[in-house]
């Protein structure tokens, strides 16, 4: 169903804006949110929100979702899904001390004004935006959504996997259809500054070595954009209780190999990957990491396709395209 009115919490981010640029393009109408943090650039966000105002659908409230008397900036009208996409980031080369206050505010207030908002404009869907990171170090191969003990080692994951029992219960307690996707590695065109797709791109442009903060063997569920866009789309009309559903590509690639592909694309040879010396982040996540997908099969209609190497080449090609995006930082 297309012409629905959408309220999105978190849309200078990567896949919040994505995701308005999808929406605004087919007809909907779009309230995006964002109070523009300095997580890895208010410059970053602010371009691709000033890319989102030349649509005549969509309107920019500049605030935190922690904040509820932001319900007084939406305008009045039927709105059909709140998306909350609003979450402290983590980045490799950012804050040696982790104040771990941001995160837990982000996830558990944000989601609880956010929802409390939803219920007084009678929303109809409530969509979280949670991440892999709920599952830390597990003793299962793949992540499912079933059976398995959740050991978030990280401020993202930790933070994340209160947010969702934060979303479980207000589901029940206000009666609003909601639901938390889990997404795994998403990469593509708009990708964040300072994560580990981004930083290949960089150092490889500049022929650099890529810095590594684990091993190059450390494997992991890399899901194109277009394609969580896609899972994301097929929510908006299910009806169901309260679930949590990965958004993920069900395959596992090495680092190495999201490098080598980056590098082939770019016409670059003998590149040299180096593991930092000073920084190890190997003790937040697991070497391992792959999503079951079966639940988000079934319950979505919708099955990720999209090889690694052809999601990398439409990445560099839009990196390439893009020259305002290429800035040494690593």
């Amino acid at each position: 169903m297309k012409n629905q009115k959408i309220i999105l919490a978190g849309c200078g981010g990567f896949v919040g804006y994505s995701l308005c640029d999808r929406l605004l393009k087919r007809g909907d109408t779009v309230v995006g949110i964002d109070n523009l943090t300095e997580s890895y650039g208010t410059e970053v966000k602010m371009r691709r929100i000033t890319k989102l105002l030349n649509f005549k659908n969509f309107t920019f409230v500049r605030d935190d979702i922690t904040n509820p008397e932001i319900i007084n900036k939406i305008p009045i009208g039927n709105w059909d899904i709140f998306i909350n996409f609003a979450t402290e980031n983590f980045y490799y080369m950012e804050k040696e001390k982790i104040e771990y206050t941001l995160y837990i505010k982000a996830s558990v207030v944000g989601n609880s004004v956010a929802m409390g908002i939803a219920k007084k404009l009678s929303v109809k869907k409530y969509i979280y935006g949670s991440a892999k990171s709920v599952y830390g170090k597990t003793k299962k191969d793949i992540y499912t959504e079933k059976n398995i003990v959740l050991n978030p080692l990280s401020p993202v994951g930790s933070a994340s996997l209160a947010g969702e029992k934060v979303v479980e219960y207000l589901s029940t307690f206000y009666d609003i259809p909601a639901i938390s996707l889990r997404f795994f590695s998403v990469y593509g065109p708009e990708l964040n500054p300072h994560t580990i797709v981004y930083g290949a791109l960089q150092s490889i442009y500049y022929d650099r070595p890529v810095i590594l903060y684990g091993d190059k063997g450390t494997v992991r569920d890399y899901l194109y954009i277009e394609e969580a866009l896609n899972y994301i789309t097929n929510c908006f009309n299910k009806r169901f209780k309260y679930q949590a559903i990965n958004i993920a590509s069900g395959k596992g690639y090495t680092l190495e190999r999201v490098i080598n592909a980056i590098a082939k694309e770019m016409g670059k040879k003998n590149v040299k990957m180096v593991r930092s010396k000073d920084k190890d982040y190997s003790a937040l996540t697991s070497d391992y990491i792959k999503g079951d997908i079966s639940k988000a099969q079934k319950m979505l209609k919708y099955t990720s396709s999209i090889e690694l190497e052809e999601g990398i080449k439409k990445t560099v090609s839009w990196y390439l395209d893009n020259q305002i995006y290429k800035y040494p930082h690593r």
